[in-house]
């Protein structure tokens, strides 16, 4: 594409796009970082509740590439060589190979109710799937639950070390 010949404005937005993506990642970044009371999976978990799928960091990755490898095509731009421009190409169909940080059930609605069956006090009876999505969590990032570790070991090594576990 020939800035010469094209719109100036797309290539301002374009530029935009790529700054917004890159600012999104660096937000990511800082909050996982600064968040020392609780751990990875958990503050991104979070973060991608409120974000959706299009913030997932592949996703930002993937999209910054593309976005740099439109800017190659400008004339402004055409001192990048066609070597770097293959670069972005290998770079982009590597991250678009990579499994998702989370699975699309993270993105899905939990399932609750609360039911109130009687004059008095009122009883309520919870109907989810939070313990489950923690789990697929944990097994998309390759962490296990040390309750799990501990009971597979109690199972398998005939119990565990005195004062190994408190």
């Amino acid at each position: 594409m020939d800035l010469e010949d094209g719109d100036p404005d797309a290539l301002k937005t374009l530029l935009d796009d790529c700054y917004e993506s890159t600012e999104k990642l660096k937000t990511i970044f800082l909050k996982i970082v600064h968040s020392k009371d609780r751990g990875f999976p958990q503050v991104y978990q979070a973060l991608m509740a409120n974000i959706g799928k299009k913030g997932l960091v592949e996703s930002l990755i993937s999209k910054i590439l593309r976005d740099m490898a439109t800017l190659a095509s400008y004339r402004v731009f055409q001192t990048a060589t066609q070597h770097q421009v293959e670069e972005l190409k290998i770079a982009i169909k590597e991250i678009n190979q990579v499994n998702p940080s989370l699975p699309d059930s993270a993105f899905k609605e939990k399932s609750t109710s609360n039911t109130h069956f009687s004059q008095g006090p009122i009883t309520n009876l919870y109907n989810g799937s939070e313990q489950n999505m923690d789990k697929a969590y944990l097994t998309a990032l390759r962490v296990t639950d040390p309750r799990d570790d501990k009971n597979r070991i109690e199972e398998t090594k005939g119990g565990l070390l005195p004062d190994s576990y408190k």
